[in-house]
């Protein structure tokens, strides 16, 4: 009953994540405890975690191509939550005599979340919206029921009684949106006694999380595959195995004055293992792009019978099959060979020297860099590229890579100049672009980089060929001229996973 409400209001908030300047203002609660204690997900905006956050947020995105086409924001103190409201005014005949300025600006604070609580094993949304004048947001709710045809009636006394079945409560300034009135009733008393913010698991993990940023979520994985409608079918048993080593997920969106982040983390009982030297922080400084996976042999002895488990719930006996067909074509022995190839590190990378249009064109490897740098037992490495190579050879198939064999696994690569140079140690860790990417790239884990200036120099050569659009201001190279580089890292500490992407801008 309250879906038109509830839309315009969250809404009416979340557009206010790219607001004005003259809405930085405002301390107060956060909206975790304004909600019920029982709830098993959050997901929460904040308009003013720090001022420098928020106008940074808006400051890099305006820069990328058609974002003021698209979006219709043009200056940094721009109030897009006039706009949204007044763009569902006008669609609404009926609501013409509704204002932003006078129904909505006055009452509407910085922060709204969404939560799902459970009640008698069904999961109900909760909405809750920062409000700096109850009386007035009571006024503007009940004269939206009301032109929206929702109070059953219209006029002044249909709006006088709306509030009355409504679905909405307040609680320590907040406006909480449910289903009904009775929900919302009891969604606030919840939130009284014994709110999310105060629950021991919330609290740790947000307080793992560090800076919650623009916008972050919570979900208590454990709590969710408890309800019913997640324990049966064969789809919600699946997902909820795939995460049954989880228990809970965090997030966060954060900006600096010259990057964007998006931080994950969970509370895991996988263990990635630890790293001290990634060997991604050894290629050439001149790498375009890379990705480098440590500790593999150990996701393998973790993960493979979760796999097997998976598949066959969906079709017994369906990875032995996949494993057989695979083992046919390719020599492999999985998952023994599997352990050995990801061994202890495996990093690809990409170069950016000698990625020219003709080389590409030409697929001539001697020109392009490319290759793989293994980090395992050096012998049982040999062996199994050995038994790869004899099957590609009895069916045919070329093997044009260059092995390279190191004191602590071999490198493939796609010529004999970039196979020495991945066996070396170069300095791409030195670089700042590199650092600021992926800040703390030799203890991660798990490492994705892509330097996108070099990717534009890259796209800048292919457009001069005049064979793509790609120089125009909404192709490629439009799109990455403000950029510099993207970063992902992944991390354990003290049981919680972590996982970093991280774009950052010229």
């Amino acid at each position: 009953m309250l879906a038109v409400v509830a839309a315009v209001l969250v809404l009416l908030v979340g557009g206010g994540a790219f607001a004005a300047y003259q809405f930085l203002g405002g301390g107060g609660p956060q909206p975790a405890d304004a909600l019920p204690g029982t709830a098993v997900a959050y997901t929460r905006i904040d308009l003013d975690p720090s001022a420098s956050q928020k106008v940074a947020v808006l400051r890099l995105l305006r820069r990328l191509p058609n974002f003021t086409a698209q979006t219709g924001i043009s200056s940094d103190r721009e109030d897009l939550r006039a706009r949204i409201v007044e763009s569902f005014l006008a669609g609404s005949p009926a609501c013409q005599q509704l204002s932003y300025q006078r129904d909505f600006a006055p009452w509407v604070g910085n922060r709204a979340a969404v939560a799902v609580v459970p009640v008698a094993g069904v999961p109900q949304p909760v909405v809750a919206i920062q409000v700096r004048d109850e009386s007035a947001a009571r006024q503007a709710v009940a004269a939206l029921r009301s032109c929206s045809g929702l109070a059953g009636g219209t006029g002044s006394s249909a709006a006088a009684a709306s509030t009355a079945d409504s679905g909405v409560e307040f609680v320590g300034g907040y406006l909480l949106v449910a289903k009904t009135a009775d929900l919302a009733k009891q969604f606030a008393h919840q939130a009284e006694s014994s709110p999310l913010s105060a629950q021991s698991g919330f609290r740790q993990d947000m307080s793992r999380l560090g800076d919650q940023g623009v916008a972050s979520f919570w979900v208590d994985v454990d709590a969710l595959s408890q309800l019913p409608q997640l324990s049966g079918g064969l789809q919600a048993q699946q997902a909820m195995g795939a995460l049954k080593a989880t228990h809970s997920i965090t997030g966060a969106f954060r900006a600096g004055s010259d990057y964007l982040e998006l931080v994950l983390q969970s509370d895991s009982d996988l263990a990635l293992g630890g790293e001290t030297h990634n060997r991604v922080v050894d290629l050439p400084g001149s790498t375009l792009a890379a990705v480098s996976v440590s500790n593999g042999s150990q996701y393998v002895d973790q993960g493979w019978g979760q796999l097997q488990s998976l598949l066959d719930q969906a079709q017994p006996g369906a990875l032995a099959q996949q494993v057989t067909a695979i083992e046919q074509a390719t020599g492999l022995v999985l998952p023994d060979d599997l352990r050995t190839i990801l061994g202890d590190n495996v990093t690809f990378a990409v170069d950016s020297a000698g990625l020219t249009p003709s080389a590409v064109v030409a697929r001539d490897l001697s020109s392009i860099g490319a290759g793989i740098r293994f980090t395992s037992d050096p012998n049982a490495l040999q062996g199994v590229l050995d038994r790869v190579r004899a099957k590609a050879a009895a069916a045919g198939v070329p093997f044009p890579l260059t092995v390279k064999q190191t004191a602590d696994g071999l490198v493939l690569a796609t010529n004999q100049a970039y196979a020495d140079t991945l066996a070396a140690n170069g300095d791409l860790g030195d670089s700042s672009t590199f650092s600021q990417a992926v800040p703390d790239a030799a203890t991660a884990s798990n490492v994705v980089y892509v330097d996108l200036d070099k990717a534009y120099d890259v796209v800048s050569a292919f457009a001069a060929t005049g064979s793509s659009d790609s120089g125009s201001q909404s192709g490629p190279l439009g799109v990455l001229a403000p950029m510099k580089a993207f970063g992902a890292s992944v991390r354990q500490s003290d049981g919680y996973t972590s996982a970093t992407l991280r774009l950052t801008f010229n």
